[in-house]
């Protein structure tokens, strides 16, 4: 074995008339003279630097370097092997094994907040004593983790220790003030303890950190306590995305009432807004038959978004003359891509200026169409005239184009079928008189084809749809004249 070269520093007094190798510094530097330090006036010599070999040749020294460096291997070894074999334990769903990553690795707040989860959820064998244990280790491991607390306030919630619960959930509030699940969690147990009006203010606070809980908010809060106005009031942000999001919930539920008092109050917001936001809630207010609410949602979202086209002044389609593109929604025409058929709005051809609605059939299906069609709020018993017009050119098949007008919810009730045109035909007004029966509250008015049935049915030809209507007879069907 060679030597060891160590750099060491020599310091060296300057004396008269002999200059070893220098480090010249222009400002004032500390010399030394008769073991006490001054300012020098001049240059001083501040150090210099000798080599120095160490031989390790035979020194007894190596012999332990190189055991302690073994053991020191060994010691890595061995840790890196316990803490693989901890994590590989620590993900398997088997209590024991579970345990097992907790015996190699005591240390491991972790671990410890995984066993006490195991013990609270399991739903066959549950020990909420034991769960409780294994989470007081894990704050006492990492006492700065939040979720740890929270995993504790739950346990002992579920064992029925309230004071304690509370205590765990405000050290976690204290550790982490600004964490959106700290405060959601706190929120969450003061609804479950029966505080709605903080809980809900807490779990508003939580969807101001983090809006992507919004929607699980208003679901939670909504299962906790069916109070609209109270849930408005406390939880949801003055928002009109938040309330969208909450008439949308309330849509699916099928709870009108709820999302009648979210509508007033996007419409109190008075802002712009596109038509489509309305149509989820539309779709149910027409589910549950609610003509007025309908009406009333209908003419609110139009108003925010843009102009109203009727058709006619007592006319109770909307759009009946085309002028505006398709809704698409509410209580507008509806349509769907349909193979073989396209649609446009021609200002070549029409009845009422400024365009007509267009159909081209490519010949390419026996189609069975229901389209475009729209839904009209009516009165149960009451006679209605529908009128539209129609102008066909090369239609094939014996099957042609026609309007419906019909109960789309109750079955059995009275329907309207214009006749069908096939052929060439110029501009045909079509009329009928339908009448609503006890139970209808809307009609749905649609261009109709029935399938063919043809061996050569595909359908091929243009259509022309203008002017359709549909106004209220003044007397109420069975009611007498005065």
């Amino acid at each position: 074995m060679g030597s060891v070269r160590v750099e060491s520093k020599q310091k060296t007094c300057r004396q008269d008339g002999q200059h070893p190798q220098k480090s010249i510094r222009s400002l004032a530097l500390l010399s030394c003279w008769r073991g006490h330090f001054t300012l020098a006036s001049e240059s001083s010599v501040i150090a210099n630097y000798p080599t120095v070999e160490i031989p390790l040749e035979g020194s007894p020294y190596r012999s332990v370097i190189v055991v302690v460096s073994l053991l020191i291997l060994g010691g890595l070894l061995q840790q890196g092997i316990r803490r693989s074999l901890a994590q590989r334990d620590s993900e398997s769903t088997n209590f024991e094994q579970l345990r097992k990553a907790v015996a190699l690795e005591p240390g491991n707040a972790e671990y410890w907040d995984l066993l006490g989860r195991f013990q609270e959820l399991d739903f066959e064998h549950p020990d909420f004593n034991a769960a409780i244990q294994y989470f007081q280790r894990a704050v006492q491991l990492s006492p700065r983790n939040s979720a740890y607390w929270i995993d504790l306030s739950s346990a002992y919630e579920t064992a029925g220790d309230a004071p304690h619960a509370q205590q765990a959930l405000d050290t976690a509030r204290s550790v982490y003030p600004a964490s959106a699940e700290v405060v959601w969690e706190y929120g969450n147990y003061l609804l479950r303890q029966g505080d709605f009006d903080a809980g809900l203010a807490q779990i508003g606070q939580s969807i101001r950190i983090d809006p992507t809980l919004l929607p699980l908010a208003i679901s939670r809060s909504w299962r906790a306590n069916q109070d609209v106005n109270q849930l408005l009031d406390h939880m949801l942000p003055v928002d009109i995305d938040a309330y969208f999001q909450a008439l949308d919930f309330f849509a699916a539920i099928h709870e009108a009432d709820a999302g009648m008092a979210v509508w007033r109050r996007i419409l109190a917001l008075q802002k712009t807004f596109p038509l489509s936001r309305s149509f989820p809630f539309i779709d149910e207010l027409i589910r549950q038959d609610r003509t007025a609410e309908t009406r009333e949602v209908w003419r609110d979202a139009v108003a925010r978004s843009g102009p109203v086209s009727m058709g006619g002044a007592s006319s109770l389609v909307w759009d009946g003359t085309f002028d505006q593109d398709f809704a698409n929604g509410g209580l507008g025409w509806r349509v769907t891509d349909l193979v073989g058929v396209s649609r446009e709005f021609d200002t070549k051809i029409f009845v009422s200026a400024p365009r007509s609605l267009r159909i081209d059939f490519g010949g390419a299906t026996n189609i069975d169409l229901w389209e475009p069609s729209q839904f009209v709020p009516v009165e149960p018993n009451r006679t209605y005239r529908f009128q539209c017009s129609l102008r066909t050119d090369v239609i094939s098949t014996e099957s042609g184009v026609r309007f419906a007008v019909f109960d789309p919810q109750h079955a059995g009730m009275p329907d309207l079928l214009t006749p069908s045109l096939t052929g060439t035909n110029e501009w045909t007004t079509q009329t009928g008189t339908i009448t609503a029966g006890p139970q209808t509250h809307f009609l749905e008015i649609c261009v109709r084809r029935r399938p063919s049935r043809l061996f050569e049915n595909r359908l091929s030809g243009t259509a022309w749809v203008d002017d359709v209507s549909l106004y209220p007879v003044e007397t109420p069907a069975g009611a007498s004249d005065k």
